[in-house]
């Protein structure tokens, strides 16, 4: 059985165990997942969500440690442990992506770490090579060394991600091309910090890049706060015509200084919001400890916030 021939075969039995484990779960769960969509409490949906993921997490644990016949008697661990080339990692993780959503084994992504050294210089060439084309949306293969790249999470490749995100297309890059370039960023964190500021700076429109490189930069700056990113972010809110995503970029970095200007300019513009507009500044100044009991009640006709 040739490399290829491996790597389908693991995918596949893991694609069944969560297949099944998920089948299981809705089975035991079905009055509590109708009453939930019912009542559409999509806070008691989450915690429900969450404990499926767990759930998913263990049984992948278990598999993960499971001989398998067509294997000759190896795990899924003692397999993932023999895969030694960049090569070999790209097509499992693509499998992984088409099957199953990108969701990785821990023992597949310990090894991309243990073999950082070895994969690194080759993922760079390729990483550099990404062409997005008349489609401007990651290819399987391109998403998988984008993911490899999220996971390793190495300052090496910024130039490479800053590359494939200047190729980005407002009309034609679909969410998965932003969001799986934009995690990959993120896992880089600090480091990529000066180049995804220049970028916001620089944008002359605000169309979904802006969108996705301010809450991205909120994102890695919350756990190591600055003046500099939170002048930045609030300026963007200063200037922004519609504020709820700088709005929210404020309370994903988390410093309730920033309160009083949202909630100043809910009060001067509530006869102008939308519900939905006002839901979101609501939800930013909530998140930052401050009080909106005042401001429900002009929107109590639309819902009940309590």
């Amino acid at each position: 059985m040739n490399t290829s021939e491996k790597a389908k075969l693991v995918v596949e039995s893991l694609t069944e165990v969560i297949n099944s484990h998920s089948k299981n779960f809705k089975k035991s769960n079905k009055k509590l997942l109708k009453s939930i969509g019912d009542s559409m409490d999509y806070r008691r949906m989450t915690d429900v969500m969450t404990e499926a993921i767990v759930g998913s997490i263990y049984v992948m644990d278990e598999w993960e440690n499971t001989s398998l016949n067509e294997l000759d008697g190896m795990t899924p661990k003692q397999y993932f442990e023999s895969l030694s080339s960049i090569n070999e990692i790209i097509e499992l993780y693509a499998l992984l992506e088409e099957k199953n959503g990108g969701i990785l084994p821990n023992g597949f992504t310990e090894r991309v770490k243990k073999l950082e050294d070895v994969v690194v210089p080759d993922l760079l060439v390729i990483s550099d090579s990404i062409d997005l084309g008349e489609s401007k949306c990651l290819n399987p293969t391109q998403k998988a060394s984008v993911h490899i790249v999220e996971t390793l999470g190495n300052p090496q490749f910024i130039n490479q991600l800053l590359k494939v995100i200047s190729q980005l297309d407002d009309e034609k890059s679909d969410e998965e091309t932003f969001t799986r370039i934009m995690d990959a960023i993120r896992a880089i964190g600090e480091p990529a910090l000066d180049s995804l500021i220049d970028l916001v700076e620089n944008r002359t429109k605000k169309d979904r890049l802006y969108i996705y490189l301010i809450l991205t930069i909120s994102k890695i700056a919350s756990s190591s706060k600055s003046e500099r990113i939170y002048s930045l972010i609030k300026n963007c809110f200063r200037k922004s015509e519609k504020k709820y995503v700088e709005a929210n970029a404020l309370a994903i970095y988390g410093d309730g200084r920033a309160v009083p200007a949202i909630r100043g300019y809910v009060e001067k513009n509530l006869e102008d919001l939308s519900y939905w507009e006002y839901t979101q500044l609501r939800d930013a100044v909530l998140l930052l400890g401050g009080n909106v009991s005042d401001l429900d009640e002009y929107f109590d006709d639309y819902e009940d916030f309590d």
